[in-house]
């Protein structure tokens, strides 16, 4: 167990913008928050991370930087550089489990673990998949991947360009 044997409000796992949004949203209202980060980030290879509004295209590590620093902010709002390797419910509390064996609990847990991304086995496509995607607006005017590839059968072709 932890050595205060604290309880939080909210364990967050997952240090992505998700799981920083939650924690400054419940970091701002005084909850005691754990946010866990494992380091995994699924954009890390990307050069700029899109959609968030007044950081659009914005490197993933300089992202992640000005949030933690706006965290920081919130005495409540505890990070922990560390992945979770199990979790439990015992009636109305949480048990969170480290991959070092230490033990944290809560009111509420959040899972905000991202997504993981199956890159189909294609010679030289990891040249084209920094992003998970490629979308409409950064694809505009751009030649399509597939005359710069091996040849490919249909089904590996859908999945490569099921966003498109």
């Amino acid at each position: 167990m932890n050595e205060t044997n604290l309880i939080y409000d909210a364990i967050i796992v997952g240090g992505g913008p998700a799981g920083l949004s939650a924690a400054l949203v419940l970091g701002r209202c005084r909850r005691k928050v754990l946010l866990l980060n494992a380091g995994k980030s699924r954009n890390a290879r990307t050069r700029a991370t899109y959609g968030f509004l007044t950081r659009d295209g914005i490197k993933p590590a300089e992202f992640i930087s000005v949030a933690r620093d706006q965290l920081n902010r919130h005495t409540t709002v505890e990070l922990l550089d560390a992945e979770a390797a199990d979790a439990k419910c015992d009636g109305n509390r949480f048990e969170v489990t480290l991959d070092n064996g230490e033990h944290f609990k809560s009111r509420s847990l959040l899972l905000a673990t991202g997504v993981v991304d199956e890159i189909p086995a294609i010679e030289g496509l990891d040249r084209f998949t920094a992003a998970a995607f490629i979308t409409a607006h950064t694809a505009t005017d751009m030649k399509s991947a597939t005359s710069r590839l091996p040849s490919m059968d249909a089904e590996r072709m859908v999945k490569v360009w099921h966003w498109r």
